[in-house]
């Protein structure tokens, strides 16, 4: 899936990071780490592999990218989420103060809507882990290991984040079952005006990897 986790739901930068709930802010800071020095490469990326399609599109940008990462420090830390301050330092020293160029394929209607679908669809997986995290009397969030053990033992994939719709639906299912209990929270990305449909489908990506607007 393109852009694995850097969603864009905006063609803005800051507007983007801001949508993000919690977990999925997260996520964003810990997939930027794992990609932030093999941006300042050119041959060809080797590892780690997952994260190819990242930095294809993102290589001939590294301002862009290092603009993007700060912009999800600063949010998690309005929000008082935690975070390295070593990885913040280090992002920070290759900031080059004046204007830059986004990646060619920011405003792509296509790549937005389908992120805008994908957010939707981790909305709902979120509501599913709360629900979980509630039977289980612990603090609602998709990236807790109580909720990986849930789905184990119930028979689902280990992550929620590779979860099919069909699963997710099952999975509320089950908690309709148990009794346990209403969700704990709502979508995040409902109060959002997106008319998108949220149920994207991880086998495929609505871009094609060799196409001229990621190089």
């Amino acid at each position: 899936m393109i852009l694995s986790i850097l969603y864009l739901p905006y063609e803005n930068f800051r507007r983007s990071v801001a949508s993000y709930s919690n977990d999925i802010l997260s996520l964003t800071l810990e997939t930027l780490w794992q990609v932030r020095n093999s941006l300042r490469t050119t041959y060809q990326y080797d590892i780690p592999y997952d994260h190819f399609e990242i930095w294809k599109a993102w290589h001939n940008w590294p301002q862009a990218f290092v603009r993007f990462h700060l912009l999800c420090f600063e949010e998690a830390k309005k929000r008082g989420l935690s975070y390295s301050h070593r990885e913040y330092e280090h992002i920070k020293k290759r900031y080059k103060p004046g204007r830059f160029h986004k990646p060619s394929w920011i405003g792509w209607k296509g790549l937005h809507s389908e992120h805008r679908a994908n957010l939707l669809f981790y909305g709902t997986c979120e509501v599913v882990a709360s629900r979980i995290c509630r039977k289980l009397g612990e603090k609602p969030s998709m990236l807790k290991a109580c909720v990986r053990g849930w789905l184990l033992e119930n028979g689902f994939p280990r992550e929620m984040l590779y979860f099919e719709p069909r699963d997710v639906l099952q999975a509320s299912s089950v908690l309709d079952e148990d009794g346990y209990p209403e969700p704990s929270i709502e979508n995040h990305y409902r109060q959002f005006p997106w008319k998108e449909t949220p149920t994207p489908e991880y086998s495929k990506t609505a871009l094609d990897p060799d196409a001229s607007y990621l190089c």
